[in-house]
């Protein structure tokens, strides 16, 4: 029933956006362009629940803008060697609990938090500039981490982020996507969307976030310059974001491993045993 309801949704979807596109494609791109912004809600919900079931964890608060942002600390980062953690697009910073255990038994403290918009942050909408930005606002907060891992949206916004003053010593990154603006143009041929709506759709964004396009988030601008470890996990089968850009992602990046699972997606290999066992021997043990 699920399966055929789904169908009919993106039937339905086809048919408005198709046809809107081509006879309105202003208001469609914008209109596309809010809803890109506009993490679903199911992933607060995934919090909520989840901070119900986490135990010796610190949860905090900083501010971006007007926003509160709701952090998550275990151990003690300001005297411990300290792993951060990134979120990917409508998920949260407790999404990685189940990591968090193997992680202080190799003597790190953990810092995660979710997103504007996302968890239980404040917010209605998001997006790339404003992971990076919210990344930088941790960083400066909590100092120079040990290691980084990220997911997704979170993966690919840290070469972004990233400062001199906190730059992470080593990289976990699971399915980052080397060229933005790709997953953009899957989404338009998903909805049968005419490639005329891009630039209003664009221009809208650029309004939010400011005058970055997004071929300024394009991984070969700032990636073949990082001269830290990496490890680029990718499934063979990921729909949302293809194996190729993993892949790519990994070529830019001065010597990192590139490694390849089957069968797990985009979001199932948070929690896949693989996953976190090749994470946490390339993170290693935290240094005396």
């Amino acid at each position: 029933m699920k399966k055929t309801f789904r169908k009919l949704q993106l039937a339905l979807a086809r048919a408005y956006f198709g046809t809107a596109s081509r006879l309105a494609p202003g208001p469609t791109g914008r209109a596309l362009a809010r809803r890109f912004v506009t993490p679903d809600k199911a992933g607060r919900q995934r919090a909520s629940e989840a901070l119900t079931q986490v135990r010796d964890m610190q949860r905090g608060e900083l501010t971006m803008g007007d926003q509160r942002v709701t952090t998550y600390t275990w151990g003690d980062p300001g005297s411990q060697p300290f792993v951060l953690i990134g979120h990917g697009w409508s998920s949260f910073g407790l999404r990685f609990a189940a990591w968090v255990p193997r992680l202080r038994a190799m003597g790190y403290a953990v810092v995660s938090f979710d997103q504007p918009g996302h968890g239980l942050s404040e917010g209605k909408v998001s997006s790339m500039p404003h992971f990076i930005n919210m990344l930088r606002i941790v960083g400066r907060h909590f100092g120079r981490p040990a290691a980084y891992i990220g997911h997704s949206l979170g993966a690919m916004s840290i070469a972004f982020a990233e400062e001199s003053d906190w730059r992470p010593e080593r990289f976990v990154l699971l399915a980052p996507q080397a060229t933005p603006v790709n997953g953009v143009w899957r989404a338009f041929r998903m909805l049968r969307v005419s490639p005329r709506v891009f630039p209003h759709f664009e221009n809208w964004l650029r309004d939010l976030t400011g005058t970055r396009r997004f071929t300024d988030f394009n991984a070969e601008h700032k990636v073949p310059h990082i001269d830290r470890p990496a490890l680029v996990i990718h499934d063979r089968l990921d729909r949302e974001t293809p194996w190729e850009e993993g892949s790519r992602y990994a070529s830019l990046w001065p010597g990192a491993r590139l490694m390849t699972t089957e069968g797990l997606g985009h979001n199932r290999m948070v929690d896949h045993v693989s996953v976190i066992d090749a994470s946490l021997d390339f993170v290693g043990r935290a240094a005396a």
